[in-house]
């Protein structure tokens, strides 16, 4: 290796730079990867080397080349001082990360709390700033302290962390939500905050509230099997509008020419539901026509007459053996984004007990829902025009709010007036 090479091996290690070192053998010609003088393949080799965090030697064309990966090593950042942070980085380091933490209260972080960790006594956004948060790192907040609390998550959904968690109960999150909401950030960015942080094995001690928290953090780092399958979308599209008149409102036009029917569904398109089903009843044909460019399954209610209840239980009937959830989407609510939708889907977590989810504005729950399986027999057994709101009061402790800045999860289209409002 050359003077130059290690000179600049030793910056990028500074700087927190993943770069691969490649040398071809025999003859010992060298690079930096990325490098424009560098071949194509190298140079891709180079960026496959760094994402799997692998080193070796291997044939590229008709050539032999050493390529290691110097990937800067994963970083917890920790916010707050507290006692679960004593515990946190212990296992962090086990575990590999380089560990920070950072509490302007100098009674808390101290190196007598934290022996050989590098504390930071700054405030969040000081702190932040000079760390310069990368895709491999991971914050998380444990102070329970919106002076600490919201400037680091702030800042941390600006950055590339592939990794952001916040202590606390669903309650406390739901308020925390809203605030960063206020400080302008969208329902995308705030599907992001693992809130509260860990996954739910029912720990009690702080050792075991951070053995919970490293483990989503190791999970979310290599793409653990900890994901949840994919939930299915209903957009139950049956209903005769009766209060419309002899018009169908889901076939009105929106402002851009599409049908309301059609864009609803294109928001759930955009989501991550999959696959998406359209229950259909009064007028199926246009309803089908409306969406024929649509990749989705079409399922007819035959007694759609009976109420809502009936093109429910025909849509669950329909979803696929082995489905885990379902968003049940309402094809009169045009309004609902797929940032929106995505909050939802990601909100849920039967690990964390999360099984029933719902978006709320402003203190008033709105649609659409997504049921976990487990009350899919309860759902089949619906009768009359009522929607799922009656199973949902049964079942509050498996309920999960999600906060949204945006009135569409109130807003559906029943009269006349409300339907000439949404055209304008």
């Amino acid at each position: 290796m050359t003077p130059a090479t290690l000179q600049a091996l030793l910056q990028a290690a500074a700087d927190r730079k993943p770069v691969a070192f490649a040398k071809r053998l025999p003859d010992g010609a060298e690079f930096l990867l990325p490098h424009p003088g560098a071949p194509p393949t190298v140079n891709a080799a180079g960026r496959e080397a760094l994402q799997a965090d692998k080193t070796g030697t291997q044939g590229i064309g008709a050539e032999t080349w050493f390529i290691e990966a110097r990937n800067p090593l994963p970083r917890l950042v920790i916010i707050g001082a507290v006692h679960i942070a004593q515990s946190l980085v212990t296992m962090a380091r086990i575990a590999g990360f380089a560990v920070t933490v950072v509490d302007p209260r100098r009674a808390f972080g101290t190196a007598d709390r934290f022996p050989g960790v590098e504390l930071l006594n700054e405030w969040p956004d000081t702190a932040l700033e000079a760390l310069r948060l990368d895709a491999r790192t991971a914050i998380v907040t444990l102070g329970h302290d919106p002076r600490l609390d919201d400037p680091a998550l702030s800042r941390a959904l600006r950055s590339e962390a592939f990794y952001i968690g916040a202590l606390g109960s669903r309650k406390t999150h739901a308020t925390r939500l809203g605030r960063l909401a206020a400080l302008g950030h969208t329902e995308a960015a705030l599907s992001r905050i693992r809130g509260p942080a860990g996954l739910n094995i029912g720990a009690v001690s702080a050792p075991e509230i951070a053995v919970s928290i490293i483990a989503e953090i190791v999970a979310a780092r290599r793409n653990g099997a900890l994901a949840l399958p994919t939930p299915a979308a209903l957009v139950l599209a049956a209903g005769s509008s009766s209060r419309m008149g002899p018009h169908n409102k889901l076939l009105t036009p929106m402002p851009d020419g599409r049908t309301m029917i059609a864009q609803t569904v294109d928001n759930v398109l955009a989501s991550t539901a999959s696959p998406v089903i359209v229950v259909t009843g009064h007028d199926d044909a246009d309803i089908r026509k409306a969406l024929a460019d649509k990749p989705v399954t079409f399922v007819h209610a035959v007694n759609y007459a009976d109420g809502m209840a009936a093109s429910l239980r025909t849509g669950i009937a329909s979803l696929p053996p082995g489905t885990g959830a379902v968003l049940i989407c309402l094809g009169d609510m045009p309004l609902v984004e797929p940032p929106v939708l995505k909050r939802i889907i990601a909100a849920y977590n039967p690990m964390d007990g999360r099984e029933i989810v719902l978006p709320c504005f402003a203190g008033q729950r709105g649609n659409p829902m997504l049921w976990g399986n487990r009350f899919f027999p309860e759902l089949l057994k619906l009768d009359g025009d009522t929607g799922a709101r009656q199973i949902l009061q049964r079942h509050m402790e498996f309920v999960a709010e999600v906060p949204v800045a945006t009135d569409s999860v109130l807003r559906d289209f029943d009269t006349p007036a409300s339907l000439a409002g949404l055209a304008r």
